[in-house]
């Protein structure tokens, strides 16, 4: 006996010398890549990292992994002094000197984490079912009890509806990875629209712009015209920022309520604005696509979302009443559609009329249902079908309204533009504190 215990000596002092590695294992649920609980036998050596709603990190105190609700960020996680996280067939393996400080790093199961260094367009629709807001415009009942179905699209977009507060559809466009988004770099996704084999996501401006951002050309200062309608506006603490545009230099040759040929859309969009959006973050020059803008025009708006679209794909006569004029235009910058805006609502409120001059049950009912709604009088693409001269934009009480250019009318404007479909994200989980950060 006393010799086979002199014998285990010497091994026992050979481990201790070469150093004691320290092998973690952890098994991870198949489906979604979840930890399961498991009790950390080393605190000094492994620290878990706890993803919040505004997306910081946070050390657990917590010995057991954490819930379901969590999912593992492998390019986040690792070790300071060499050790390694390895990932095998559905497992974590830890390996680390006892003298490593190693951090697992876990993000909240949502959308955005899930479809990081992945293509925005591709990844959102592969988990719309996380998010009841992305509707799907394939004009069937796809999802149980949602009214007006037999009015969507039928385009097989997938677009925003829903009160603002429930809409996680942010997207900051300044170069950072991460912190807080300055206003003028902050953008909304309209929806995802196919564009030959390919679905492409629009955006639309945040908030108005800034005579930074599209110009002094005509206009003049939004607080000389805004002033009966603040309380509307989201953002009152902006409105002396705000400028508005006229749709066209009443000196110009002629008038006409074609897009195309427009002041706003020549000068203040895709002049001035490009410039200075794709100066200040080089990469979306390579991001924002050459797109096809229709130019037809509505009626008196006293019609439903998808009457509406209808009008603006030209399908409803365009020729007669613009025999000369090409139907669309191919732009980087442009405004939204009014069904862009009617369908920003909840689906509720899709059979109402944009304006209902008589009883007053249209859009203005859908203000707190729709997160397009601004507050202030703003611009769209879309002129008044029967004329020349007259342009549709919304009002600051949410209605849609006819405006003329002669009469030199001065609305805010948020620019639109279409992301190419290989656009990828980089960070965020689409809320205005953690938006959405784009690559190429």
């Amino acid at each position: 006996m006393t010799q086979k215990r002199n014998l285990i000596i010497p091994y026992i002092l050979l481990i201790i010398t070469l150093g004691v590695n320290l092998f973690l294992f952890v098994n991870l649920k198949e489906k979604n890549l979840l930890l399961s609980k498991y009790k950390i036998q080393d605190n000094n050596l492994l620290s878990m990292m706890i993803e919040d709603e505004n997306g910081e990190y946070k050390e657990s105190i917590d010995n057991s992994w954490p819930s379901n609700d969590y999912i593992l960020n492998k390019d986040r996680s690792g070790c300071e002094n060499g050790g390694t996280l390895e990932y095998q067939d559905n497992n974590v393996y830890v390996k680390a000197k006892s003298s490593d400080r190693c951090y697992v790093y876990f993000d909240i199961d949502n959308i955005g984490n899930r479809c990081r260094g992945q293509e925005l367009t591709s990844c959102l629709i592969a988990n719309k079912s996380l998010d009841t807001t992305l509707i799907f415009h394939d004009g069937k009942a796809d999802y149980d009890g949602m009214p007006n179905s037999n009015l969507e699209a039928e385009d097989n977009s997938y677009r925003y509806s829903g009160p603002d507060a429930e809409v996680n559809n942010y997207v900051c466009l300044d170069a950072m990875e991460h912190g807080e988004c300055d206003n003028s770099d902050l953008y909304r996704i309209i929806g995802l629209f196919k564009n030959g084999d390919k679905y492409e996501a629009k955006l639309i401006k945040a908030d108005y712009t800034t005579a930074r951002e599209t110009g002094k050309v005509g206009v003049g200062t939004a607080t000389r015209i805004y002033q009966n309608v603040t309380n509307y506006y989201k953002n009152p603490e902006n409105l002396p920022n705000i400028m508005s545009y006229s749709w066209s230099n009443l000196n110009s040759a002629s008038i006409s309520n074609n897009f195309a040929t427009s002041d706003l859309n020549n000068i203040n969009l895709n002049q001035i604005f490009y410039t200075y959006i794709t100066t200040r973050n080089s990469s979306l020059a390579k991001l924002i696509n050459l797109h096809n803008w229709y130019l037809a025009g509505t009626t008196l708006p006293n019609r439903n979302a998808k009457e509406v679209y209808k009008y603006e794909l030209g399908l409803e006569s365009f020729a007669t009443n613009y025999p000369t004029e090409p139907k669309s235009i191919n732009n980087f910058i442009g405004l939204m559609y009014v069904s862009d805006y009617m369908y920003g609502a909840s689906p509720t409120y899709w059979s109402k009329p944009g304006n209902d001059f008589n009883n007053f049950d249209d859009y203005r009912q859908a203000v707190d249902f729709n997160w397009m709604y601004n507050g202030l009088y703003e611009h769209t693409i879309m002129r008044f079908y029967n004329d020349q001269t007259n342009f549709i934009a919304i009002a600051g009480i949410g209605i849609l309204d006819v405006y003329g250019i002669v009469l030199g009318n001065s609305f805010a404007i948020r620019p639109v533009f279409y992301l190419v479909s290989t656009t990828k994200i980089q960070s965020g989980v689409g809320t205005k504190k953690n938006p959405y950060r784009i690559m190429p």
